[in-house]
């Protein structure tokens, strides 16, 4: 079967890398250990070096059985049958004709693991299909970056359209295109932001730019942040302070001396180290600028042309292209039910910028 598409699901990808650190770990153990034990083995005749083979195999058998055990799954288009397999361990367990899937869209699902202290919500970001029975998965990955690349791959080879949303599609031909180039939609040009009247988020426009501007200031934030520093300060200077005797309960005058002083203004700065980041970034000047031809995050500049995609996922804004992506974190930023408002506003800004207009464009 010759592959010319081919992704692995996401477990498949975190299991290869066990495998190799698992096989890599025994590897260096057998390094350090046979030298050691090597005249043992050789003093003991012939039934030392079937021990010593023994000894080899059960190191390495971690990696053969996880090798054995662990279920891989790929998702493969040839392109010589024009078909679409999902293999679980190199056996098909589904197939589908190129000409059955229409175009493809983005999608997510959600499962959890849980362990002894607790629990943890993956998100699982995925390409699927559309016009079929049921959404079949085509490719997938925990990284929206990816399977974002994934996606535009997928288009490209098959040359169908890709569903952005539920009111934009692009043809194949249109998944390279510049921001200012591409698609909008009508409420993302005829549509004026507008933020909560509570909201810490200011929009305008200044010197021919728009301005989105972030005063936000979650206190308990603040709050948090003390009370870690204050748990790190006391844990780091009464610790590591008795292994250096140089904590409060081993000064022996007063003033202490000139080491002891030290080593305290360093517990200081290193137990509330969390509560200086946190209150640097609550008085950092958050602005993000939209100009003529380019978007600014705070003092990072992206030329329109640099910028396909605009996309939020897990508290952060990404500003993509095929190569690059560009993170925001919106912790510090805005309240979660901003988020979308937030992008949104910024389409808008550029929209307006790059004098987008649905007027006479049959692409909508």
């Amino acid at each position: 079967m010759k592959t010319d598409l081919k992704f692995f699901d996401h477990k498949s990808k975190h299991y290869g890398k066990i495998q190799w650190i698992t096989l890599s770990m025994n590897i260096l153990v057998l390094f350090i250990i046979v030298p050691i034990l090597w005249d043992v083995f050789m003093e003991m005749g012939s039934e030392g070096y079937l021990l010593f083979g023994f000894f080899i195999i059960s190191f390495l058998s971690p990696f053969f059985v996880l090798k054995f055990l662990l279920k891989t799954k790929q998702f493969v288009f040839e392109g010589n049958s024009k078909k679409f397999y999902i293999l679980e361990n190199k056996k098909i367990i589904s197939e589908l004709l190129f000409h059955e899937i229409k175009s493809i869209s983005y999608s997510e699902y959600n499962y959890i693991i849980k362990s002894k202290n607790g629990h943890r919500t993956i998100t699982v970001y995925t390409v699927v299909t559309n016009g079929t029975p049921s959404p079949i998965i085509l490719a997938e990955s925990t990284k929206i970056f990816e399977v974002r690349q994934f996606g535009e791959k997928i288009a490209k080879f098959l040359q169908i359209p890709m569903k952005i949303n539920d009111s934009i599609t692009l043809e194949h031909t249109e998944l390279d295109l510049p921001i200012h180039k591409r698609r909008f939609s009508e409420d993302q040009i005829n549509t004026q932001p507008e933020f909560p009247k509570h909201s810490n988020i200011h929009f305008g426009i200044q010197n021919g730019e728009y301005i989105i501007e972030s005063l936000f200031f979650p206190k308990i934030y603040l709050f948090v942040s003390i009370i870690l520093g204050f748990a790190f300060c006391i844990f780091f200077h009464f610790f590591i302070g008795e292994i250096l005797l140089l904590s409060i309960v081993n000064w022996e005058n007063f003033p202490p001396t000139l080491g002891e002083i030290i080593f305290l203004i360093l517990s200081l700065f290193v137990g509330f180290s969390p509560s200086f980041y946190v209150f640097w970034k609550l008085k950092q000047k958050r602005i993000i600028r939209i100009g003529s031809n380019f978007v600014q995050i705070f003092s990072k500049k992206i030329s329109f042309e640099d910028l396909e995609e605009i996309l939020i996922t897990n508290h952060k804004i990404l500003f993509i292209n095929d190569k690059t992506c560009h993170t925001l974190s919106l912790y510090f930023f805005c309240d979660s039910n901003e988020y979308e408002e937030l992008k949104n506003s910024i389409y808008f800004a550029i929209a307006k910028q790059a004098d987008v207009s649905l007027e006479g464009d049959d692409r909508f």
